[in-house]
């Protein structure tokens, strides 16, 4: 043993601190986190169907390219924007919103069936198609945090040839936060989803549709 080169023992020994120094940061590097997005709604559920036998479907709303990502988005400044790896949406924006507009007007009963996609033998009566163009966290220095949340609908009425658009409209929402936390930010978009939701409930249970009696 005592014939072992020094030089072979200070090597190991430098290697060992270099393992040891890589395993401890490894265990303080940031775990990712993903959440999801859900509406609250306020108000008893309908218990009766306003445009019976009608089929609404909800296509899959697409997403403007600065959203389109799984990661979050922060506006830091008036034309700076960066995305945190860490917190992310567990499916992609467009397909989170687009169930949760569908489960809305499940529950909404102003079309009897609301479906994703119709069948094939079957022709929609209605389609609704959305965009959404603004999905942030607005954290721009010397302002309150605020969740952003913007969406483009319109409905198409395909009992008409050809299909014609029968209601577009932009809804856009800013909801204070209390901090720059990626939990209230997510609370903040729940917050401003159901809103657009309760608004475009509203809006379509206005326009004239053909009620089927």
């Amino acid at each position: 043993m005592k014939n072992f080169p020094i030089s072979l023992i200070i090597i190991f020994l430098i290697f060992i601190e270099v393992m040891t120094g890589c395993a401890k940061l490894e265990r303080a590097y940031p775990e990712r986190n993903f959440y999801m997005l859900n509406f609250s709604r306020n108000s008893d559920l309908k218990t009766s169907i306003r445009h019976k036998d009608k089929i609404l479907v909800v296509n899959h709303f697409s997403v403007s390219p600065g959203s389109i990502g799984a990661e979050f988005t922060y506006r830091v400044g008036e034309e700076s924007y960066k995305s945190d790896f860490y917190n992310q949406f567990f499916r992609p924006p467009g397909a989170l919103i687009s169930e949760e507009v569908r489960r809305w007007f499940i529950d909404s009963k102003l079309f009897q069936y609301v479906l994703y996609s119709s069948p094939s033998d079957t022709k929609p009566d209605y389609l609704l198609d959305g965009n959404i163009n603004e999905l942030y966290g607005d954290f721009r220095e010397g302002s309150k945090p605020k969740a952003v949340l913007g969406i483009q609908c319109f409905l198409t009425d395909q009992q008409k040839s050809p299909a014609k658009i029968i209601f577009y409209r932009n809804y856009r929402k800013e909801i204070l936060i209390g901090s720059n936390s990626p939990r209230d930010l997510v609370q903040g978009w729940n917050e401003a989803l159901t809103q657009i939701l309760t608004e475009l409930d509203r809006d379509l249970s206005q326009i004239n549709l053909q009620v089927s009696n």
